[in-house]
């Protein structure tokens, strides 16, 4: 087994596909639980709120395995993973809360100017749709808004909102997979 130790994690994801053997992927597992410790340890002082977190990261990890391209970085695989979850960890745990508040349990801003440097190129990326598509996604997924409210303002249905959010999205997907 501490011939194993050397290996990355690209050689077990490799390893595990190939033979299918459980400790590959049970030593996978503990190599990134490790790594998301050292990733969200900085950030995240509370240990209860740090444990949770580190759940979510692997859990998201565990189901996103199959989408891992073996021919692309891992690492960038695995950092959006962590970046994105922790985003979305702290947008719902703390969504009510100011601010101010959540800095309490970061050791810096640094996560705090990632999601603001990604939801500047998200508002970047939704400039490039359709009024109607780049607003309505932008009301309804990043401000919370309700569909009928959307609606109800635009003088638009509620379907045709959700099939513009829901074509809105299919174009930033693929733009965005473009891109990667």
């Amino acid at each position: 087994m501490s011939g194993r130790k050397g290996q990355d994690c690209e050689e077990l994801i490799a390893k595990y596909r190939r033979d299918g053997h459980a400790e590959d992927y049970e030593l996978f597992l503990r190599k990134v639980d490790a790594m998301v410790e050292l990733m969200i340890r900085s950030k995240v002082q509370d240990e209860n709120i740090r444990a949770d977190l580190k759940q979510e990261i692997l859990l998201s990890v565990h189901k996103s395995l199959q989408t891992y391209d073996e021919d692309r970085s891992f690492y960038n695989w695995f950092y959006s993973i962590v970046r994105f979850r922790t985003a979305d960890f702290f947008r719902k745990h703390y969504r009510n809360q100011e601010t101010d508040e959540l800095s309490d349990f970061m050791a810096d801003g640094s996560l705090e100017l990632d999601v603001q440097y990604h939801l500047q190129e998200v508002k970047q990326l939704l400039g490039e749709l359709s009024d109607n598509q780049g607003e309505v996604i932008r009301r309804a997924k990043l401000e919370g808004e309700k569909i009928k409210d959307i609606a109800d303002d635009l003088g638009m249905s509620e379907s045709a909102v959700k099939v513009n959010i829901f074509r809105g999205l299919k174009k930033l997907r693929k733009r965005l997979s473009e891109e990667w």
